[in-house]
């Protein structure tokens, strides 16, 4: 009787013990050069290696606390991404052949050094830390892509009584791929003052359940269908990863979520480790644009407010730039196709790859820009838009689910970003729409202003 007592309490306590979130193990090293095993090796072309060089003598120079210096080289990151844009060559050598992933290496037909200078004046500034020392070793449960889906009555019912998804995130085998961290990654980085990386933190934030109120149904929602049909993405990310940083980021931050979130992170890990992913997802909400997913929980119609406030001014950077193609698209609701393509920060546009050219551009000049990159991608298509009518416009090429046919050209949007900003900056009477396209992200005040002020004149 007294064996029998034993092994069950002894039972009893070892399911205690265990985490419906169990930690993942991160094994965090003083050497960013341990980290160079989780990256491409082999040789790579003459713009990955000038990149590369600008970044480690960034965090150099921080190491020596040489400030100066160091501020020196974020602007020279800055100009050579937007005159030769960000190489994909590590992705590529993890990419099998054969599998239809078309991604350009290099970045050829930059921007002129005159037009990259002029943009240097307008970036906003922010805070770049201490660089940090530390490197992580990501794991991450395997999921199968189809275990929620299986239309196996019995299958479904023992997943949901024996092993949830939920329940199994953190006790299956680790994987970790070929290439963790990216030259892209550690760009974005750089740029957005992701600086220190606390390991523990993280851990600590993942032994928790599911986010209250109803966040992590919400999640779990929209997970299971982020960037569904990209190859290239599904490759690379779990949807277990996705669930851990978004569930991890309610608790930590005491945000909402909400929808759009999904795919920040979902890039975010496709580029880089899943600690680095989620210390940059924080900042950026945080830091970056507080204002596009603010909540209000008496009245839902005053969320998001940064979001429509942005929607309304590149509502304006259109009514300025072209005349003509606003007044054809002018009988289409504003919050209709361009609230969503704000709201994601330029997710919804395809091809996948073509959207991190985007990123790049938005990362090291400022996220506030935004909205003038959304406008760009219309004016882009201003022939092809002006062949249809309105009507025919919201339901198909400006719909979410074809987005311009999937046709976006990351460097032609950044040549007509970069137009736009010079024809704000240079004449008087477009200076209020330039600080409001400055502050809507950070001052939620003026987003309110901005978002009302349209509503008003809709």
């Amino acid at each position: 009787m007294d064996r029998t007592k034993t092994e069950k309490e002894f039972k009893k306590k070892k399911r205690v013990k265990r985490k419906v979130f169990s930690p993942v193990k991160y094994s965090m090293n003083k050497n960013m050069e341990n980290a160079s095993m989780f990256r491409a090796t082999g040789p790579k072309s003459t713009e990955y290696t000038q990149l590369e060089e600008y970044i480690e003598k960034y965090y150099d120079m921080l190491k020596k606390k040489q400030k100066s210096q160091a501020d020196r080289f974020l602007q020279s990151i800055r100009k050579f991404v937007l005159m030769h844009g960000c190489s994909d060559e590590d992705i590529l050598s993890e990419t099998p052949s054969g599998t239809g992933v078309g991604i350009n290496v290099g970045a050829k037909g930059g921007v002129s050094q005159a037009s990259s200078d002029h943009l240097t004046s307008v970036t906003s500034t922010s805070s770049i830390g201490t660089a940090s020392s530390t490197s992580t070793t990501n794991t991450s449960s395997t999921l199968n892509p189809n275990g929620n889906e299986e239309k196996d009555k019995e299958g479904d019912k023992e997943k949901r009584t024996n092993s949830s998804l939920f329940a199994r995130i953190g006790h299956e085998l680790p994987t970790i791929r070929k290439v963790e961290d990216t030259l892209r990654g550690r760009l974005w980085r750089v740029v957005l003052g992701v600086s220190k990386l606390n390991a523990n933190a993280y851990q600590n934030e993942i032994q928790k359940n599911e986010a209250p109120d109803n966040a992590y149904v919400l999640i779990r929602n929209d997970t299971k269908r982020t960037f569904a049909n990209n190859e290239a993405f599904k490759s690379r990310v779990s949807e277990e990863r996705l669930i851990r940083v978004l569930n991890s980021f309610v608790y930590k931050s005491n945000h909402k979520y909400c929808q759009g979130m999904d795919c920040i992170a979902g890039i975010l890990l496709h580029t880089m480790p899943e600690l680095h992913a989620f210390h940059t997802f924080t900042v950026l909400m945080v830091n970056h644009f507080p204002t596009y997913f603010d909540t209000d929980e008496s009245d839902a119609r005053k969320s998001l407010t940064g979001a429509y406030a942005g929607a309304c001014l590149a509502r304006q950077v259109i009514e300025v730039i072209d005349e003509e193609l606003f007044q054809h698209l002018k009988p289409i609701d504003p919050w209709q196709y361009l609230f969503p393509i704000v709201l994601s920060f330029q997710t919804l546009a395809q091809p996948f790859h073509e959207v991190q050219h985007l990123w790049d551009f938005l990362f090291c000049f400022g996220v506030h820009l935004n909205p003038i990159v959304a406008a760009a991608q219309i004016i882009a298509k201003k022939d092809l838009l002006m062949e249809q009518t309105p009507n025919a416009l919201s339901q198909g090429l400006l719909s979410q689910r074809k987005w311009l046919n999937g046709q976006l050209d990351g460097r032609l949007v950044v040549k007509i970003s970069m137009d736009i900003i010079c024809t704000l900056k240079s004449n008087d009477k477009y200076k209020s729409l330039w600080q409001d396209i400055l502050t809507h992200t950070t001052n939620l005040e003026n987003a309110r202003r901005i978002k009302q002020k349209n509503s008003s004149t809709k």
